[in-house]
C-alpha cells in the first residue's frame, strides 16, 4: 500500500478501483481470478488486496492526471513511411 500512497492513492481508493477489474478478469480468465481467491485465503489477506496487486500497474497509470501515449510501428508494419524530423 505504501506504493499506492507514493501515487496519493488511499487504501481505500486502491480496494475500490481493484474491485471494478474483477468483472474483466473473471469474463477473461476465471483460473487467474480463482488463483487470487485461494492466495488470498491462504495468506489471510483480503481478496482485494490481492487483486490490487495483480492490477497495481493499471490502478497507477489510471491515477496519473493528463499523460500521453506513445506507438511505434515498424516500417515493415505501415503502408507510409515517415520520417522523423
Amino acid at each position: 500500500m505504501r506504493s499506492f500512497l507514493h501515487y496519493g492513492l488511499s487504501r481505500q481508493s486502491v480496494l475500490r478501483i481493484a474491485r471494478k477489474f474483477q468483472p474483466l478478469i473473471e469474463k477473461h480468465d476465471e483460473d487467474m481470478l480463482l488463483e487470487i481467491k485461494g492466495l488470498a485465503e491462504s495468506t489471510s489477506s483480503k481478496f482485494e488486496e490481492i487483486l490490487a496487486l495483480n492490477v497495481r500497474y493499471e490502478i497507477i497509470w489510471s491515477s496519473w492526471a493528463g499523460g500521453c501515449t506513445s506507438v511505434a510501428v515498424q516500417s515493415e508494419a505501415s503502408t507510409k513511411k515517415f520520417i522523423a524530423s
